[in-house]
């Protein structure tokens, strides 16, 4: 059982490494896009879609380590799990401010260039 668990485990922080990974690209060109050109055209919001798609995911796999900690009888594997879970949902929720923030910059052109994206 614990074996099975440690598995499971063990994909999840895969897959929580890949997801932080995009995040930080994502993130990076997002701030790196100028002021002229955010006040031009608008945010990068290819890139901040890129940042809504592993916020979801990443809420899909707190929800999984969840379950991972409720199959066990193990109390730090159990603990273990909550905190790693909690720890995703503070992230996603400082990253659904940033991408709000990203947004709502004004610009001249961003709702134009908005519907071809």
């Amino acid at each position: 059982m614990n074996n099975q668990i440690i598995e499971q485990t063990n994909e999840i922080i895969k897959e929580i490494d890949n997801s932080k990974y995009r995040i930080l690209e994502a993130t990076k060109k997002t701030e790196d896009r100028g002021t002229f050109k955010t006040f031009l055209i608008g945010s990068d919001y290819k890139n901040l879609g890129v940042i809504q798609s592993e916020l979801e995911k990443s809420k899909e796999i707190a929800v999984e380590l969840i379950k991972v900690a409720d199959s066990t009888t193990d109390f730090a594997i159990k603990e273990e799990l909550k905190m790693k879970s909690e720890a995703i949902t503070i992230e996603a929720s400082n990253l659904e401010n940033f991408v709000k923030e990203r947004e709502s910059k004004f610009s001249l052109f961003g709702w134009f260039i908005k519907l071809f994206q």
